[in-house]
Parts: C-alpha cells; structure tokens; sequence
C-alpha cells in the first residue's frame, strides 16, 4: 500500500512538474547582427562564429520540449534593424538602440555584438620563420524588456608570436566569446 502511494505521489510531482514548465511562455530573443566600424572589414566566416556563440547562450537541453526562449527569425530582425534610426547611417550600439529594437520585435531579450577591433597578420622574419599578429576586441550589449535592464560587457585579446593554433583569430574569437557571454545574466526566469 505504501509504495503504490508512493509511486502516485512521484507520478503526480512528475505530471505537475511537468505541465506547470508546458505552461510558461517562452522568452522572445533578438539576436542583432554584428556591429563593426567602418574601418574594419570582417570575414562572414567570424560574422557567423560571433551569431551562432550567441544562439548557443539561449540554447536549453530538452528545448523541444520545454521551450525557454525563442530565438526571433533573422530576417524579421534585419527588417526591424533596418527601420531603426541610427546615428549617420551607423548603428551605435547602447540602451537607446536596443529598447527600439526589443519594442519593434516585440522581443524580451535584445543582445548584440559589436567588434571594436580586429587584426590578424601574418608574415615572415629574416630567418625565414613565420610570426602572427592576432588583436581582437569585443564588446557584448543586452536588454531584457521586464526588468529595463540594459548591461554592457568587453575584453580584448591579443596575440604575438610564433604561428600557433592558439593565435589563430577563430581560436581568440571562440575564446572571447565564450568569457563574455558567461558574464552576462542567465535569463532563465
């Protein structure tokens, strides 16, 4: 008798668990194509390890099916993003753009990226040996609508020395990336 109970009681906690996590809307996420300067001309190549590092920090296991976050359609965003006046045809990359980005996407969360500085050089020494140059700044923006909360992380990393796959820019890339979007909040409510 006690462990039928007791199955029906874990059941229950299993079943209402579950239907209370179905119920719960998921959270509308605009991911901003990335900013640059005009001075800097970045490969597609980083623009799109830059877009899929941020869709990975929404990313929750069994999102199939308990959705948390809803990542907006790209060409919904580039339409939005468009429309959005900016300063001299330049986007600037503050509260201001991403308050109007999250009301015209009707989007909870607005985060984007903006490169501040890329360099990548290769060349050889006298001595006929290869010498890398890597220099690469990021700055993350992002606004959760509910709390009007906008926060604002940097970092810089760079690299002089001999040809090493720790000195390549995707490596340097990936690994900014990834201490940046760790700083920001998870979420999750």
């Amino acid at each position: 008798m006690r462990k039928k109970i007791f199955l029906f009681l874990l059941s229950m906690s299993f079943f209402l668990s579950f239907t209370t996590c179905l119920a719960a809307q998921p959270q509308k996420v605009a991911i901003l194509p990335v900013i640059t300067p005009g001075y800097i001309r970045l490969d597609p190549a980083y623009e799109h390890q830059i877009t899929q590092a941020m869709e990975r920090k929404f990313h929750t296991s069994l999102a199939s099916l308990v959705p948390v976050f809803e990542l907006l359609p790209a060409d919904t965003i580039q339409a939005d993003y468009a429309a959005i006046q900016t300063h001299n045809g330049k986007p600037v990359l503050d509260k201001t753009l991403l308050q109007g980005m999250a009301a015209a996407s009707q989007a909870d969360i607005v985060i984007a990226a903006e490169v501040t500085s890329f360099r990548a050089l290769t060349h050889r020494t006298w001595d006929n040996e290869e010498f890398q140059e890597t220099d690469i700044a990021l700055r993350i923006a992002s606004y959760q609508k509910s709390s009007d909360s906008f926060l604002t992380v940097r970092d810089r990393q760079t690299y002089q020395g001999i040809t090493l796959l720790s000195g390549r820019p995707d490596y340097i890339l990936d690994d900014l990336l990834y201490r940046l979007l760790n700083k920001l909040p998870d979420y999750r409510q």
